[in-house]
C-alpha cells in the first residue's frame, strides 16, 4: 500500500511542477510518466482525467 501512496504523491509533485512552469495545456500524462518511469496508463488509474490532478 505504501508504494501506491508514494506513486500518487510523485504524480502530484510532477504535475504541480509542470503546471507552474508550463501551464495546464503545456504538459501531458506522458511528461509525468517519463519522469516517473511508468506507463501513461498507470497515471490514468489514479487520475482518469487530467483536471482531477
Amino acid at each position: 500500500m505504501k508504494a501506491i501512496n508514494e506513486t500518487n504523491q510523485q504524480i502530484l509533485y510532477y504535475a504541480r511542477n509542470f503546471l507552474q512552469c508550463r501551464g495546464y495545456n503545456g504538459f501531458s500524462y506522458k511528461d509525468i510518466s517519463q519522469k516517473l518511469g511508468i506507463k501513461n496508463a498507470a497515471i490514468h488509474n489514479y487520475y482518469p482525467k487530467k483536471k482531477k490532478i
